[in-house]
């Protein structure tokens, strides 16, 4: 019979298939590094694992004058542009500014590299889309993983430390639409007849 999640049961059997990776390519007698895989509630098996992405990467004489994205081709190109990027809500109007206007200036020794998200469509996703595109929604992931062993020191044995890159997000399922969880609001009239009430109540009654 199919498991009753086939989306869990993926994802158990790539954290098999990673921790196997894992032991294979470690090294004998160092400790398992901390910082890639988690585990919640005493459990057996990875519950989640963490990835990142680099947004900047260092202008050098290799990479001076080529762009990750070509912007003009598009649809929505502008929104990747540094100083459009969203910040966090929570700051002051000036605040957002400074950090924007920060962000404009690092494309002097900086290029920006956007993430690798795309929508079910194919297309790439505004970083704007983000949170509301990918957070809880069933997506395809490419990632690298690299593996970095940190030898003794000061009489603390070595450990393996593992690290993820994202390469590609692809969108399979979108995430549900949210639900509100105030009650709707009803107009209160501000006048009902006496009349009308107590026939509605005698045919309820009947």
């Amino acid at each position: 019979a199919p498991p009753m999640n086939p989306v869990n049961a993926d994802f158990c059997t790539a954290t098999k298939n990673l921790r196997l990776l894992m032991q294979k390519v470690g090294t004998p007698g160092y400790e398992k590094g901390r910082g890639f895989l988690f585990y919640e509630n005493s459990s057996p098996t990875p519950t989640h694992f963490k990835i990142r992405h680099c947004l900047f990467e260092a202008i050098t004489n290799e990479n001076r004058g080529q762009s990750i994205l070509d912007l003009v081709t598009l649809r929505n190109g502008d929104d990747f542009l540094p100083q459009n990027y969203p910040v966090a809500q929570q700051q002051t109007r000036d605040e957002q500014q400074k950090i924007r206007d920060e962000l404009f200036d690092l494309q002097k020794t900086h290029r920006l590299v956007p993430l690798q998200a795309r929508g079910e469509d194919g297309y790439i996703l505004s970083p704007s889309d983000y949170r509301t595109q990918l957070e809880n929604a069933i997506v395809e992931l490419q990632f690298n993983l690299w593996h970095w062993p940190i030898t003794p020191r000061g009489g603390s044995s070595g450990k393996d430390s593992f690290t993820a890159d994202i390469v590609q997000i692809r969108t399979l399922v979108p995430p549900p639409p949210p639900v509100s969880n105030s009650p709707s609001k009803r107009k209160i009239p501000a006048y009902v007849d006496p009349e009308s009430s107590a026939c509605a109540r005698k045919k309820r009654e009947t």
